[in-house]
């Protein structure tokens, strides 16, 4: 029988302290309701742009906010910047 953990995705989230956007997202993702319950499918992996730079290069993260979706080891997908508008990032995610 198979676990849900096997199926379950990882977003990771490159964030910086000086990013307003990330902020912004950060704290959307942490508030909206739609948000939450999607999230609850993920992961969550918070890197931080200016600490983690291994990381960073290692996916050629070149802006942030940038988040992007693992499943078993592969990137799926990927966005870049976040608008405010949390039924994108939703959209992005469900």
């Amino acid at each position: 029988m198979k676990n849900n953990f096997e199926d379950k995705k990882t977003l990771l989230f490159f964030t910086a302290t000086w990013c307003g956007s990330c902020k912004v997202a950060a704290n959307d993702m942490n508030s909206n309701e739609k948000l939450q319950d999607v999230l609850k499918n993920y992961d969550v992996v918070t890197l931080d742009y200016d600490v983690d730079t291994d990381v960073v290069r290692g996916y050629n993260i070149k802006l942030v906010p940038s988040f992007v979706i693992m499943h078993k080891g592969k990137e799926v997908s990927r966005k870049v910047g976040y608008s405010g508008k949390p039924n994108e990032l939703y959209n992005f995610l469900k």
